[in-house]
């Protein structure tokens, strides 16, 4: 996969879609700078709480509405039953086309 073409088509997709806020921005930049360090390798897990603190969204409620409402335009995920230190984490494929 590029992953430029991958971010551009994002940034392109920011500027046409007015349902998108900062908080899906955040959201979207800490899940891909994640996605960069796991090598962009899909799925990656990713703990609640490091998403969270990276987007700097300090409401579970908040990170899991705008992690689902990503989902609908290109993220993919599942939440995992695996407790580990208290944490929660899920699973996070980055789809091949932005918006598909």
């Amino acid at each position: 996969m590029n992953f430029i073409k991958h971010f551009i088509g994002w940034m392109d997709q920011i500027a046409t879609d007015d349902r998108l806020t900062p908080h899906h921005v955040s959201l979207y930049i800490s899940l891909f700078s994640l996605w960069n360090l796991h090598h962009f390798r899909n799925p990656i897990s990713i703990a609640r709480q490091e998403g969270m603190q990276l987007s700097k969204i300090g409401s579970v409620n908040t990170y899991l509405r705008y992690l689902k409402e990503l989902r609908q335009s290109m993220l993919f995920f599942k939440a995992s039953n695996t407790r580990s230190w208290r944490r929660k984490s899920s699973s996070i494929t980055f789809s091949r086309t932005v918006g598909k």
